[in-house]
């Protein structure tokens, strides 16, 4: 991918932000020169406003080849949306919620049918293989999720063929049975919760990702919250084992993680205004070489005044929703350096001051099998986007097991090692 600006040095008050931030102290964090809305090898499909004024907080696109669809959440309501025309964008469904914001959205396939997972003040799972006529499934709700609300929902596959939801609302990490649930049992599996406390924070996990590791042949749990992140293994679910933890100085609060394929580097934010992604290369904490990790290796911002929390990793690229910087991708095939390789800034209002609530782009999704990219913007809608020479992702064609967001419901992880 060609880089469509050129990159200057970073001014002394970027390094300085960098080593206060737990990154490396001979390595600067890389901030996106300033330049017009787009980077030339961003291509806009379709705008589609879905509410307008805070209407958006979450997006996720259907994997499965034959389903050509997006679904977007905010306040009130949430969306299915027919992309077959990625141009033409066709709202085929809208489910009015009043008084409910829809935070996380995830979706995974049981005996042939498509299941839509919202979070918010509680969680729902909606049937939706006819996507013009959606149906309740089953709703999970839990005293610990009333506090803080839904941040985050997972839907895993795991090597022994079991389907896993992993629900983050602020407190322990809720596990529950996806065929379980589907058969009527709405209480959780399983609960994580922080290995020890952390003082002065009262609050658990915000995010929570899990992924096969080829390696090891393991489930892995990758999660963040009170304390900074934490990698567990939970082959077995009923017993999850703490492998190691990221505990930076500089990060009180983890916002969201998540690990190349190879679970080698974790990628990650801190939700505070100054804070930008951060790089950390775990295999010394994985090994045992040190107990936990403490700095990073590299970082990345668009803005060193704008805070960064939703993004999702197609090695070498970090896609990010980077509030009024809208949409930023990232290239981090060295890790030490990541530099933006394309952006779009969804957001065209105006810019709140620094300490006020950020708006703009909130979450972002890939679809392996094209390429597709989807952006859901708090203000402006659900945006599509096509990126020069993307044109999909499958890790083994960069040398990796092909392990990302996306799962095989079918097969599991079984052949993502090899073709």
């Amino acid at each position: 991918m060609t880089v469509p600006f050129q990159e200057h040095a970073a001014p002394m008050w970027i390094m300085l932000l960098g080593l206060l931030a737990g990154t490396s102290i001979h390595h600067a964090v890389h901030a996106q020169t300033k330049g017009d809305r787009a980077s030339r090898n961003v291509t806009v499909l379709a705008q589609v406003p879905l509410g307008g004024h805070d209407a958006l907080r979450t997006v996720y696109l259907d994997q499965h080849p034959d389903r050509r669809l997006a679904y977007a959440a905010g306040p009130n309501a949430w969306h299915v949306v027919d992309v077959s025309d990625e141009t033409r964008p066709r709202v085929l469904h809208s489910s009015q919620t009043p008084g409910t914001t829809w935070n996380a959205l995830d979706g995974f396939r049981r005996d042939g049918n498509s299941y839509l997972v919202l979070g918010g003040a509680h969680v729902e799972i909606w049937d939706v293989t006819e996507p013009m006529r959606p149906r309740p499934a089953v709703q999970l709700e839990d005293e610990s999720v009333s506090e803080h609300g839904v941040q985050n929902v997972f839907a895993y596959r795991s090597g022994s063929d079991a389907g896993w939801l992993f629900v983050a609302a602020g407190g322990d990490i809720l596990v529950y049975d996806i065929s379980d649930v589907l058969a009527g049992s709405t209480g959780a599996h399983t609960r994580i919760g922080l290995p020890e406390p952390v003082p002065n924070v009262d609050y658990g996990f915000h995010d929570a990702w899990a992924a096969w590791h080829a390696d090891t042949e393991t489930d892995r749990l990758y999660a963040s919250g009170a304390g900074g992140y934490y990698i567990f293994d939970i082959t077995d679910i009923t017993a999850p084992r703490l492998l190691t933890q990221v505990n930076s100085a500089a990060v009180q609060v983890g916002r969201s993680v998540r690990a190349t394929p190879d679970g080698t580097h974790l990628v990650t934010t801190a939700g505070y205004e100054t804070a930008p992604i951060r790089i950390f290369d775990m295999r010394p904490a994985l090994d045992g070489t040190v107990p936990v990790m403490r700095t990073a290796i590299g970082a990345w911002t668009a803005n060193w005044r704008r805070p960064v929390e939703r993004h999702v990793v197609r090695w070498p690229f970090i896609f990010v929703a980077a509030f009024e910087e809208g949409l930023q991708v990232v290239n981090m095939m060295d890790p030490v350096a990541p530099y933006t390789d394309a952006y779009f800034r969804t957001w065209q209002g105006p810019v709140p001051a620094p300490g006020q609530v950020p708006v703009g782009a909130r979450d972002v999704d890939v679809r392996n099998h094209d390429g597709l990219v989807a952006v859901a913007d708090q203000h402006e809608g659900l945006f599509l986007f096509r990126i020069e020479a993307f044109n999909g992702w499958d890790g083994r064609g960069w040398g990796f097991p092909n392990v990302s967001d996306v799962q095989d419901w079918e097969n599991g992880p079984a052949g993502h090692v090899s073709w």
